[in-house]
């Protein structure tokens, strides 16, 4: 009598283990009939899922999306539909999905958007406001005579704990230049000389853009709206002392160097670290910022409507201003935005006047003309029609 052994089989961990026969094979008919008892039968995933014996078009009863798709992915069978009755649902299902995002996109696009098309571009007012660099001493001395400019002088005395407009008009010099006087002081004396602009010259509805340089950001957004006075004082304070430790702990100093494109500046910057690291100091030696004629900003087209406000909240008001003074300035690719916005307005054949293009007028307000100067490097055109409202 021979003895019968069941086949074996070694698993992965050496646990032996039966070999379980080989399952009948079914038909396909018989498949799809198992499949369609057990769907019907489980009566807990709801009626709709009863619709996986009928034909595709009895998907038209489901009156929702979730019933829809319940009907079309039921976990109790993997069965689909025949894929001929399916296109046509398949189809307007990726037609409804199609439709729902560019419906999304559109209200994006709508909210919040402020357009300035409908003012004439040779009546349009860009606001510029000055950075550090630009203080002297007697500055806020040409808005004394205006009330609401010395208003502002006061409520940022009050503020700052300190006399600022004896400090802007009679210095001394030295105090005034250091970073933690000059921020404040710069910063009030731009928006006391824009308040005395706003009384003298009829500027409403003509306002269609302002752009800051370094502490001017601020207050263009204080311009904008963005930030009340108060908030944008105490955070110009906050800021100027923040740069007036880190410059108290690492000695240096910056300076504006006009270079042609032949210029030897890199071979400059590296005499100078070696000269640094010969004296023991700090051989950070470098270029900041370029401002160079000619030069693409690459970017996504802007069109003539204005983005809309910035969310913003306390909580990451420090951080923001850590990327603030950390950042680069980029004023020429500002420029060039705004010289953009003024050509998308325009139609393929530009609007002229006497022969030359129209532009809006520009208007730095307050001390110095930096950034008058800055602007004649990007466009000569823009620069003429530039001017300065000093304070």
């Amino acid at each position: 009598m021979r003895r019968v052994y069941l086949p074996l089989q070694t698993s992965i961990r050496g646990v032996r283990r039966r070999i379980q026969p080989p399952l009948p094979i079914k038909t396909l008919e018989e498949t799809i009939d198992d499949r369609i008892k057990a769907s019907t039968s489980l009566d807990a995933f709801g009626p709709m899922r009863n619709i996986r014996g009928k034909p595709a078009s009895w998907l038209s009863d489901a009156t929702t999306y979730a019933d829809k798709n319940a009907a079309i992915f039921d976990p109790a069978s993997e069965l689909p539909y025949n894929p001929e009755d399916m296109e046509p649902v398949s189809r307007k299902q990726r037609e409804e999905k199609l439709l729902r995002q560019k419906q999304k996109l559109s209200v994006k696009k709508r909210i919040g958007r402020i357009s300035m098309s409908h003012i004439p571009i040779e009546e349009q007012v860009v606001i510029l406001f000055p950075g550090q660099g630009s203080q002297h001493v007697g500055m806020g001395s040409k808005v004394v005579d205006h009330k609401p400019s010395m208003q502002l002088f006061e409520r940022a005395s009050e503020v700052l704990g300190y006399d600022l407009y004896e400090l802007c008009k009679n210095g001394p010099k030295t105090k005034l230049d250091q970073t933690i006087y000059c921020q404040p002081a710069i910063f009030v004396s731009s928006l006391a000389a824009f308040e005395k602009l706003k009384d003298e010259e009829n500027l409403e509805g003509r306002i269609t853009d302002v752009a800051g340089f370094s502490v001017g950001e601020i207050a263009a957004l204080v311009v904008a709206g963005v930030l009340r006075f108060d908030d944008a004082l105490r955070l110009v304070k906050l800021r100027a002392e923040a740069m007036h430790e880190c410059n108290q702990l690492v000695p240096s100093g910056m300076i504006t160097i006009r270079i042609s494109a032949a210029s030897r500046l890199d071979d400059a910057l590296n005499d100078a670290r070696e000269a640094a690291v010969e004296a023991g100091e700090r051989p950070l030696c470098e270029v900041a910022n370029y401002l160079v004629q000619g030069v693409r900003v690459i970017g996504k087209p802007y069109p003539g409507d204005r983005g809309k406000g910035l969310p913003h909240d306390r909580v990451y008001i420090p951080q923001w201003i850590i990327e603030q003074v950390a950042s680069p300035v980029k004023w020429e690719q500002i420029q060039q935005q705004l010289l953009k916005n003024v050509q998308i307005q325009m139609s393929d054949e530009p609007e002229k006047v006497d022969g030359e293009e129209i532009y809006p007028t520009y208007i730095e307000v307050g001390p110095g003309k930096q950034l008058g100067a800055m602007l004649y490097l990007v466009s000569k055109k823009m620069h003429r029609r530039y001017r300065n409202y000093p304070c």
